[in-house]
C-alpha cells in the first residue's frame, strides 16, 4: 500500500513513469519473486530511463525518484549481471515477432556519433576533428526495423572502425546476423566479421530506406 502511494503521488507530481502495462511487462525480470520493498522498482526502472532519455547527471536526477545514490546502486547491481543488456535482446526479440519476423535479425544497420560530453566528464573523452566535436563517440547498431542491437561509448578521438569494436561482442551475440550495412567511413578491411560469417556492405546515403532481407 505504501509503495502504491507512493506511485500514485509520482505520477502526479511528475510526467516520467512506465506504466503498470509497460511494467508489466518486465516487472518479472526485475523482481521474479513478490516481496515486501522499502523502494519500488518501478520507480528505479523508471529513474533510469528518464536519466537515459535526458542525458542528465546521477546527480541530477529529479528528487521524485529519491536519493541518486539508490538508483545508481540498482543500476551498477543490474549491469554488472549483465541484466539490463540481457533485457534488451529479449525484448528486441519480442518486437520483431509482433512485428511478423523472427526473433533473430539476419541484418544490422550501424553507424556511430559524437557528442558533446556533459561537464566534469573525463573518461572516454576526446576531439573528433572530422566532426568537430570534443567529447564521446556512440556506436550503435540496430535490426533494419530500428529495433536497438548493441551500443557502446568511446573517445570521440577515435575512427569509427576502432569506436565500434567497443560493440563487437554484442553484435556478435546475435548469430544469424549476416550482413552489416554501413557508410563510407567504413571502406575496406572491415572491423571485425566473426571469422568471416558477417559481410559488411557500404551504402549511399542517397540509397533510400533499407529492406530486410
Amino acid at each position: 500500500m505504501q509503495q502504491r502511494n507512493e506511485l500514485n503521488s509520482f505520477v502526479m507530481n511528475y510526467p516520467f513513469m512506465l506504466t503498470d502495462s509497460q511494467w508489466g511487462e518486465v516487472s518479472a525480470y526485475f523482481e521474479p519473486k513478490k516481496r515486501k520493498r522499502k523502494h519500488s522498482l518501478q520507480i528505479m526502472v523508471s529513474a533510469m530511463l528518464y536519466l537515459l532519455k535526458t542525458g542528465c547527471q546521477w546527480r541530477l536526477l529529479p528528487t521524485e525518484y529519491g536519493e541518486w545514490q539508490l538508483v545508481y546502486f540498482y543500476f551498477r547491481k543490474w549491469m554488472g549481471y549483465g541484466m539490463l543488456e540481457d533485457l534488451l535482446y529479449k525484448l528486441g526479440g519480442k518486437q520483431r515477432t509482433e512485428q511478423g519476423r523472427e526473433a533473430e535479425p539476419t541484418a544490422a544497420v550501424l553507424d556511430t556519433q559524437s557528442v558533446k560530453n556533459a561537464a566534469g566528464v573525463s573518461e572516454q573523452t576526446g576531439y573528433d576533428a572530422g566532426k568537430k566535436v570534443k567529447g564521446r563517440k556512440r556506436s550503435l547498431a540496430t535490426d533494419t526495423q530500428g529495433n536497438p542491437l548493441a551500443v557502446g561509448v568511446s573517445s570521440a578521438a577515435e575512427h569509427d572502425k576502432k569506436a565500434v569494436l567497443s560493440i563487437q561482442e554484442q553484435v556478435e551475440d546475435h548469430s544469424d546476423i549476416k550482413v552489416i550495412f554501413v557508410d563510407g567511413a567504413f571502406q575496406g578491411m572491415p572491423p571485425f566479421d566473426s571469422n568471416g560469417k558477417i559481410q559488411w556492405k557500404v551504402v549511399s546515403k542517397k540509397a533510400g530506406p533499407f529492406i530486410s532481407p
